[in-house]
């Protein structure tokens, strides 16, 4: 997880010396639909970016991102946070299982073995 943290940070930083942010900027401030056209997007966004990372770097790479547009729309980003916490708990049980599960195979026997504490034989 600390790799994947470092990674994640190292995109961010290399995006922003390319001045990748401000073109994301730029774009986000001019979705139709003004502050309500922005918060769909971005709820869309985060949803569709769970399915493929985890919290942590969607914390380290998207959030910084969409704070400052959203800052310059108006919004309050005491509740955008609110807002981004809370979808990211209802994806929590969904999208982000997928590590969880990796995890959990690159754990799991392979092969058939015999249980410690009952004595049986498992299968794998």
């Amino acid at each position: 997880m600390v790799f994947i943290l470092i990674g994640a940070r190292v995109f961010s930083l290399t995006f922003y010396g390319v001045d990748g942010h401000k073109w994301v900027e730029d774009l986000l401030l001019n979705l139709p639909g003004g502050q309500v056209g922005f918060l769909i997007f971005v709820n869309a966004f985060v949803f569709v970016l769970a399915f493929f990372l985890d919290f942590f770097e969607i914390a380290f790479i998207a959030i910084p991102l969409l704070a400052l547009p959203a800052q310059k729309l108006g919004i309050d980003l005491v509740w955008f946070g609110v807002m981004l916490g809370r979808e990211h708990a209802d994806l929590v049980h969904a999208p982000a299982v997928r590590l969880r599960a990796v995890l959990l195979r690159s754990v799991a026997p392979t092969e058939p073995y015999v249980d410690r504490v009952s004595g049986k034989r498992m299968e794998r």
